[in-house]
C-alpha cells in the first residue's frame, strides 16, 4: 500500500496597531508512514521482492511572518 498524507494549520493574530502576525505548522507524511518508490526486481537476487529504498519520513516546518 503506498498512501502519504500532507498536513498543514495557520492562524493570523491581529494587532491594535496595524501590525499582523501570522503563524503557520507545515509537515509532510503526516502520519510517518512508509512509502516505497522502488522494488528489487532482479530474478533469482537474494533480496528479490524486497523494496530498493524508502520514500523520506515526516517532515515538520514551522513559519512565522510579521505583516505591516
Amino acid at each position: 500500500r503506498q498512501f502519504s498524507m500532507a498536513s498543514s494549520v495557520g492562524r493570523t493574530l491581529r494587532t491594535w496597531d496595524g501590525f499582523s502576525l501570522d503563524l503557520r505548522i507545515d509537515a509532510t507524511n503526516a502520519t510517518n508512514t512508509p512509502t516505497f518508490p522502488s522494488w528489487n526486481v532482479v530474478a533469482g537476487h537474494a533480496q528479490f521482492g524486497l523494496p530498493n529504498s524508502v520514500n523520506p519520513m515526516r517532515a515538520v516546518q514551522a513559519t512565522v511572518r510579521m505583516g505591516f
